[in-house]
Parts: structure tokens; C-alpha cells; sequence
């Protein structure tokens, strides 16, 4: 792994969790001088703990799992439907994505802002009313303090506490998601008024009057903002400006099924500074983007304009997708495990491709090798081959395990290592449940995919 990814890894675990790896594996005593080889071994020790506790403490894209169902749960704000790609979608402006739906919406005209008694904004940025699955959504953003999880609603009467939510943020600003089911049908007319209330940390009720508009009628792509499609993926920008400031949110589409953009520009950067996403003004001047995290979204930028001369371009010259839904696995592998050293694999496995149709230029994935690192570890070393000159790049697998047919435990638990500089899977390490064993069956599916688009979004 390169010392960014590793950077990044050290600055997202939590300083005890920290204190303690730095305890376990730089402040032990009498630790001679180190060569070469023995600093390899130890960045490779410090590697795997990271993960580990990476994995448990802030797997991003475990995280980002539950955030696409949350996305799903409260995915809209100004509503509009969008024809690209030959599809119409929903499109949301504060969960981002764009999702088809054919179903019968009531949504947010528009995002309500409200300020506490701290004077910190909170917004609500969705409500919608599914009238076919008889749910409510919705998404609200604030700054400081994170509220209190649990939500109610009151519509036509009848007071509705949400069944579940979602919250997520950082120290300056959060974002809660929650629905509520109706076992009934949700009794509402166009312009009635919802009451929806949120309370503060400090148990200060906010409580926002809401009336929906039944979602009709249909957008092109243009209407919503800068647009380009490259790769069979939509990348779509909507821009404010102020004060020498452009703002950008960027969103997507992807034509296939289960394909969402998780990261635009870099997966890994450095700093904020550093995920490649630039704007050039007619003068050829560039300016890079600055990364405004806000929650678990990855899709803000601002750029300082101070100087530049319109018109501009935009450019977003990689995202990477993640891959859910219905994932077909490989054919199932069995490799032996060896009793020490490496043993030599060179096994070839395709894997689907069905997810996001320019997944067929790349399905090849090659397991070079496995080696034994440790008492019951072994690390497999995989290629992909296809990856070369290719525009659309496996970045990331998964191994699933065989299942016992009783206790459904896995074989063995497994996880991702080393990324190389280009934020592409080396290594996984597997740990066998049964130490005894002396193979292990499993089948592959893709995670995440990086596409290279060099998208430009033109600024007149």
C-alpha cells in the first residue's frame, strides 16, 4: 500500500484505536535496528492491523452499503424526472442519485431551513410519500451537535414515530435520515400539511410544516445542469457561484442495474485538494477542486474562481462505482493452502458483467499465488489483467466463502490488504475457520470498478 492510502487509513481510526496499534506495533521494547526487509515486514504487520481494525471500526465501503439503502430510504428533494440514457429517473438534488421509479410520489417541492436555538441551520432536504409501498422518507442535513435519532411525523391526524433511520456526519455537520411504514394506506391530499419534527441533543424540538406536490411530468438531462455521458455513465453538475466561489454537486447515471458512483476523482486523496477533479477557465488556467465531505457523500466540490476568465470546464477525470443488488458470483475455486512458503496458482476467473454494461470489457480476474504469512494467514495475490489499457479497471473483489451446509458459518473470513498507486487490489488475507484444513473453496464478485471518463462539464 502507498503511504497515502496508508495516511488515510491512520487519519480515519479513532486515537485509542490508534494509541493501541501504535502500542502494539511501534513501542515495543528493545527493537533493533531494522533493514530493508524488516521495515517491509513491519509496514505489512502495521498493514493488516489497520485493516482490521479498519474494517471494524470504519469500513467506508460497508458504510457506503448501508448508505445506498438509506439512499433509496430518502432520496429526493426538488423532484423532477430525467430522460437519459433512454430511461426515465427520479432525480434528487440532496441524496444525489438518480433512480427509476414508476410508482405514484408525492415530494418536497423544495428544501426547508430552519435555525435552532443556537442559531445552527438544520434542513430538511427530502420528504417524499410513497403511496404505493405506504412509506414516508426523508433527509435532513444540519450543522454542529448531532440530534437525537428517533423522528415523528403527523399526517392527516395521526402521529407516526419512523421505524428506522440513518445518521451519519462529523464534528461540524450531519446527516439523518428516516421513514416511516403504514401497515394503511397514508390518507393524504395534495396540499395538506405534514408535521415533521427532529429534536436536538439538547431536546429542543424543531418541527418543519410540509406540503407535497404529486411528482409528474418529465426534464431533460440539459435542464438540470452540466452534462456529459461518457462509458454509459451520466456525470451531471449543478453550480451555484458567489463571492469568487463555485460550488458544485456533482451527480450520475449509470445504465445497467445495481451500479452506483461512490467516489468522484480519486478514491483515495491525499487531502482534500487531491481527488483530480480541476476546472480551466479560457485562459488555460487551472484550479483544483476542494472536497467538502458532508456526511457520507462524496460529491462536493468548490473552486476559487478569484481571477479566472468564463467560460469554464470542469473536469472529473475518473469516478469509481460500486457494484450491488443481484451479483452474479464466479464458478466456484478451491486452492490448497500451503504448508509454508508460496505455492503457485496462475487460475483464471471470469466474472459477470450484468451490473453496469461496460463491466463486459473487463470480468478477468488472475490468482497468481497464495502464500503462508502466519500461523493459520495466508495471502492470496491476484492480478487483473484485463486492467491494462483499459478505461474501465477492476479496482476491488470480494471472496466468498464456502458455507457449512448446517451452520452456514463461512470457511474463512478475508479482507483487502494492499492497494497499489493506483488504488487498485493486490492481496487479500485469509484467516480459515478450521486451521486444520488444507484448502478453501470460494467464489468472486466484483466490488468496485474504476472508470476513467475525463468527463468535461462546459460553464458558459
Amino acid at each position: 500500500m502507498e503511504n497515502k492510502e496508508l495516511k488515510k487509513l491512520i487519519n480515519e481510526i479513532k486515537e485509542d484505536d490508534l494509541l493501541t496499534l501504535e502500542e502494539e506495533i511501534f513501542f515495543k521494547e528493545d527493537i533493533p535496528n531494522l533493514d530493508n526487509e524488516e521495515i517491509r515486514i513491519l509496514t505489512e504487520k502495521a498493514q493488516r492491523t489497520l485493516f482490521e481494525n479498519y474494517k471494524r471500526k470504519i469500513n467506508y465501503k460497508n458504510i457506503w452499503k448501508n448508505v445506498m439503502a438509506v439512499t433509496v430510504m430518502a432520496f429526493m428533494v426538488t423532484f423532477v424526472v430525467v430522460v437519459i440514457l433512454d430511461r426515465s429517473y427520479n432525480y434528487s438534488s440532496g441524496q444525489e442519485p438518480f433512480i427509476q421509479n414508476e410508482d405514484d410520489l408525492y415530494v418536497l417541492n423544495e428544501p426547508i431551513t430552519k435555525h435552532n436555538k443556537n442559531n445552527s441551520h438544520i434542513t430538511l432536504q427530502s420528504l417524499v410519500l410513497d403511496t404505493k409501498n405506504n412509506l414516508i422518507y426523508a433527509s435532513i442535513e444540519g450543522e454542529g451537535t448531532v440530534p437525537k435519532e428517533e423522528g415523528k411525523l403527523t399526517i392527516s391526524g395521526e402521529e407516526k414515530n419512523s421505524n428506522s433511520n440513518y445518521l451519519g456526519g462529523d464534528s461540524t455537520n450531519w446527516i439523518l435520515g428516516h421513514d416511516f411504514k403504514s401497515k394503511t394506506k397514508f390518507n393524504y391530499k395534495e396540499g395538506e400539511t405534514i408535521e415533521y419534527t427532529i429534536t436536538t441533543s439538547d431536546n429542543e424540538d424543531i418541527t418543519f410544516d410540509v406540503n407535497l406536490k404529486k411528482l409528474q411530468g418529465e426534464l431533460d438531462c440539459s435542464q438540470l445542469g452540466l452534462n456529459e455521458i461518457k462509458e454509459d455513465i451520466a456525470i451531471i453538475g449543478r453550480i451555484e457561484e458567489k463571492n469568487n466561489i463555485l460550488d458544485l454537486k456533482l451527480s450520475s447515471v449509470i445504465e445497467g442495474n445495481g451500479a452506483n458512483v461512490m467516489y468522484y476523482g480519486e478514491e483515495y486523496p491525499i487531502n482534500e485538494y487531491e481527488t483530480g477533479i480541476k476546472l480551466k477557465d479560457s485562459n488555460g488556467k487551472v484550479v483544483k477542486g476542494k472536497q467538502i465531505q458532508y456526511g457520507d457523500k462524496f460529491n462536493h466540490f468548490e473552486f476559487d474562481t478569484t481571477s479566472l476568465v468564463k467560460p469554464y470546464t470542469i473536469i472529473v477525470p475518473k469516478v469509481t462505482i460500486s457494484i450491488s443488488g443481484n451479483i452474479e458470483n464466479s464458478k466456484k475455486i478451491k486452492i490448497n493452502l500451503p504448508e509454508k512458503g508460496v505455492e503457485k496458482i496462475e487460475k483464471t476467473v471470469e466474472l459477470c458483467g450484468e451490473n453496469y454494461n461496460n463491466m463486459t470489457k473487463n470480468t478477468t480476474v488472475t490468482i497468481k499465488d497464495i502464500e503462508k504469512i502466519g500461523n493459520n494467514e495466508y495471502s492470496i495475490n491476484v492480478d487483473f489483467p484485463q486492467n491494462t489499457n483499459n478505461k474501465i479497471k477492476i479496482s476491488s473483489i470480494e471472496l466468498n466463502p464456502n458455507k457449512e451446509i448446517l451452520s452456514k458459518n463461512e470457511d474463512f473470513s478475508n479482507y483487502v490488504v494492499e492497494l497499489n498507486e493506483k488504488s487498485i487490489m493486490d492481496k487479500v488475507i485469509v484467516k480459515p475457520r478450521d486451521s486444520k484444513k488444507n484448502t478453501i473453496e470460494f467464489r468472486i464478485q466484483p466490488q468496485y470498478y474504476s472508470v476513467e471518463g475525463n468527463w468535461q462539464l462546459n460553464i458558459k
